[in-house]
């Protein structure tokens, strides 16, 4: 059983380490557009939607408060990247729409990062890269549903 333990250890260790190698690598790549990593997953979350989005909508999405996401948007705005426009039935209501420059933006950027994912999975032969993904695959659900038992013995 201690063997078990100590796998799953590291195992956590290693996903801790992924994460923080693709959040500094992410940033990285990010600045040479200039754009934040909260700037980024707005616009991710628009792509995500393919419409426009309202404003507490993309706040929500991007667990941001109403106020942060505001400022996040402006300097979308400013960069050309998201536009601002009323909604026709409802004035009150603010819509973000991406522009085609935002949505080169996220080309450019999905294209930069699969490649560096190319090059770091090149020593890995097809029957890994299948075993990797059937495994990684399956820890979103085993984790979700952990994340519920949890909330259920509070």
């Amino acid at each position: 059983m201690a063997r078990r333990e100590e796998c799953i250890e590291a195992l956590e260790r290693v996903l801790r380490q992924l994460t923080w190698q693709g959040r500094k690598s992410l940033a990285q790549e990010l600045s040479y557009y200039g754009v934040t990593v909260p700037q980024f997953y707005a616009l991710l979350s628009l792509e995500k939607r393919d419409r426009a989005c309202p404003m507490s909508e993309l706040a929500q999405a991007t667990q941001q408060a109403s106020a942060t996401m505001t400022g996040i948007i402006d300097r979308l705005v400013r960069m050309g990247l998201v536009e601002r426009r009323r909604k026709e039935s409802d004035r009150r209501v603010v819509m973000v729409h991406l522009t085609r420059r935002g949505e080169q933006l996220l080309e450019e950027v999905g294209a930069r990062r699969r490649q560096s994912f190319y090059r770091a999975l090149a020593n890995f032969d097809d029957e890994e890269i299948d075993q990797l993904l059937r495994l990684l695959e399956a820890l979103p659900l085993a984790l979700s549903w952990e994340e519920e038992t949890d909330e259920e013995r509070r």
